[in-house]
């Protein structure tokens, strides 16, 4: 009769344990440059529909108050931004604060030519002029893919496309 008896029990070596290691710390490295990127582009995407919104925002508080706004974007040295600024004063509690435009690198108009501040007037009547078309780019783009337009071609509308919108003369 054998009083002690042994069990045997399987255990992972460290050389087992050090390969596990290295693949997890691969596979997280991948996964976190893409994670990375995703949320870069989330926030691009996010700043410029805000800027829509904004712009909308404008427009029925320009026509509610029989007020004109000015719409300044404008570059400082970390980034773009974007301000309303008007004379009247219930207006200014709403319009008049900075805003940042995230994941923006360098702006367009009309496709065109790059500008590092743009004005606009956002009348009374809910009209901006002038009429064009703005583009923003991400930093990591130097083609157009990647890169969102709003289009504020026509008067009372402001919308955002994913390629640069095409006119009919």
């Amino acid at each position: 009769m054998k009083i002690g008896k042994r069990v045997k029990t399987f255990s992972f070596t460290l050389l087992e344990i050090c390969i596990c290691l290295m693949i997890v710390g691969i596979a997280a490295g991948f996964l976190g440059v893409h994670v990375k990127d995703a949320i870069e582009t989330h926030r691009f995407r996010n700043s410029v529909a805000q800027l829509k919104l904004e712009m909308q925002k404008f427009q029925v508080l320009a026509m509610s108050h029989q007020s004109d706004l000015e719409v300044s974007i404008y570059k400082k040295k970390n980034g773009f931004f974007y301000q309303a600024t008007t004379e009247e004063p219930k207006i200014s509690d709403y319009a008049c604060k900075e805003n940042s435009l995230a994941g923006v690198s360098r702006l367009s108009v009309n496709g065109q030519q790059e500008a590092e501040s743009l004005q606009m007037t956002v009348y009374s009547s809910g009209r901006i002029e002038p009429l064009r078309v703005i583009g923003f780019h991400r930093k990591d783009s130097n083609d157009d893919t990647g890169s969102l337009w709003l289009n504020m071609k026509q008067p009372l509308q402001v919308k955002i496309c994913e390629s640069y919108p095409e006119f009919k003369n």
